[in-house]
């Protein structure tokens, strides 16, 4: 097999061979830089409250057939997680924290307490502890 790419590089003009590579790169480049027309600004957000409910379990385009694939990996992950540490633990509380903790609240089926602030509400116990002492 690697005699093809050895002898179409031996026979071809040189010119060739530089406009296939430029050409190569750029489209490269731009592929990823324009991968699924996803915004670092954050216009595309995935969802813009938590409850708004979107269907991710099949995409009806390349970017929702990924997503879907993410959060529903995610979603199984979780779950798989909480079952083998129920088989080990019979009297086990799982709690979620997160920004996207309460996505997850209405998707898994296990019995789960979310609380997507749960830091800051430790971090102003201690500030408050540490106050009054």
């Amino acid at each position: 097999w690697h005699y093809a790419p050895v002898w179409i590089f031996v026979t071809s003009p040189i010119i060739y061979i530089i406009l296939f590579v430029v050409g190569f790169i750029k489209n490269l480049k731009d592929f990823f830089k324009n991968f699924l027309n996803l915004d670092v600004a954050g216009k595309n957000k995935i969802w813009t409250n938590n409850n708004q409910k979107i269907d991710f379990f099949i995409g009806d385009s390349s970017k929702n057939s990924i997503l879907s694939g993410v959060i529903n990996g995610c979603i199984q992950e979780i779950e798989g997680v909480i079952t083998q540490y129920n088989a080990i633990y019979e009297n086990l509380t799982v709690i979620l924290t997160g920004g996207d903790a309460s996505f997850f609240d209405k998707e898994l089926k296990s019995n789960i307490f979310v609380e997507s602030k749960l830091t800051l509400i430790g971090l102003n116990e201690i500030l408050l502890y540490n106050s009054r002492s």
